[in-house]
């Protein structure tokens, strides 16, 4: 047993009844029942009932995807693709409680996400704004799924950063 990652176990000579050994850095150590934490509880722990509310929600998250748009003002914006730095926030109603046998269609595949962004996206539109994109990666998110409730996206412009600070905007919307 390696040093520092602890170690269970139930059948150790001179157990005293009701407890369990942990061995850390090699040695020994007897909790009781009440010592443990949920960490190394040998019982399932159970539902707790207030938990669980209507305004609960699931927030799924891709970060960083970069990818090149064509987007931009200037005349030295107009004629090439830039690169985008995409991140999105997509909320969803949740479930009063995730079972480990809930099935994915009880959440949302987070790479719809990243699809809305590599896929969904026109190669040969110029978005004059940044927030014209932000917006139909919004649009595809929400028409992709009624439960959507919340989407949020935050776009950094690459080329215009300097000394590796972010510049770009993050759009908000909510389904009415």
């Amino acid at each position: 047993m390696g040093k520092g990652a602890p170690h269970t176990e139930r059948r150790a000579k001179g157990n005293p009844a009701g407890c369990s050994r942990q061995r850390l850095l090699g040695r020994a150590h007897y909790m009781s029942e009440t010592e443990m934490t949920a960490l190394d509880h040998p019982k399932p722990l159970t539902l707790v009932p207030e938990t669980g509310s209507p305004n609960d929600y699931v927030r799924l998250e891709v970060s960083d995807l970069v990818v090149d748009v064509l987007t931009g003002i200037y005349s030295e914006e107009t004629h090439m693709p830039q690169p985008l730095k995409i991140s999105i926030k997509a909320d969803i109603p949740a479930l009063r409680r995730f079972d480990h046998d809930t099935p994915l269609s009880a959440s949302k595949n987070y790479l719809d996400l990243r699809r809305a962004v590599e896929e969904g996206l026109p190669r040969d539109v110029h978005f004059t704004l940044v927030e014209a994109v932000a917006d139909h990666i919004i649009d595809t998110i929400f028409g992709g799924d009624a439960r959507v409730r919340r989407v949020e996206v935050k776009i950094v412009k690459l080329a215009l950063s300097q000394s590796g600070e972010s510049i770009g905007m993050t759009l908000v919307r909510e389904r009415r």
